[in-house]
């Protein structure tokens, strides 16, 4: 299946989806492909409605996470760095950003765990912290300024962090030998 990248503009996919959250969702699907980069599309669909609460989705919106299932895992396996983070676009206010940036990452230290990945699992320094600071950007909420210059480059900044560190996590998880557990 070749994905359509034009199908998955945010606003509209959150009226597909049955008003979940994109961005949680994209990160739930991406930290389960980092755990567990053997991992099904059925399988994730069917731990994504569980942990989303919200029932089965409807045909429509399987079909788009399908689509999105496939898109992340060729994206995250690119040699070319092309993984992207789901997010709201650049017009939408800072305060939608930060809190869709947030949400991804709680999909994302969520769909670890979906996964299969433990605390006793030994992980690098460099994932460690990554991931210590995904909580904290978890924590983050939405900004109290006005959108200043400053404020739009922090937030492309910590964006672009988590989308690299994103990457790290996806390439030390899977291409670990598994001796290297406990």
């Amino acid at each position: 299946m070749n994905p359509r990248t034009d199908l998955f503009d945010f606003e509209s996919l959150e009226c597909v989806l049955d008003h979940n959250d994109p961005a949680e969702l994209h990160g739930l699907l991406c930290g389960m492909l980092c755990a567990d980069s053997t991992i099904s599309n059925e399988l994730c669909l069917k731990r994504i409605e569980a942990e989303l609460d919200a029932g089965p989705l409807s045909g429509q919106a399987q079909d788009l996470v399908e689509e999105l299932f496939y898109l992340s895992a060729a994206q995250l396996d690119d040699a070319d760095l092309g993984f992207a983070l789901l997010l709201p676009a650049d017009q939408d206010t800072l305060n939608q950003r930060f809190d869709a940036l947030g949400q991804w990452c709680q999909g994302f230290l969520t769909g670890l765990v979906l996964a299969g990945l433990h605390q006793e699992r030994l992980l690098s320094p460099e994932v460690k912290e990554f991931l210590a600071d995904v909580v904290e950007i978890c924590r983050l909420g939405s900004v109290a300024g006005d959108g200043s210059e400053e404020e739009e480059a922090a937030y492309m900044e910590i964006a672009e962090y988590v989308r690299m560190g994103v990457l790290l996590v996806n390439e030390e998880l899977n291409t670990r030998p598994p001796t290297y557990r406990h």
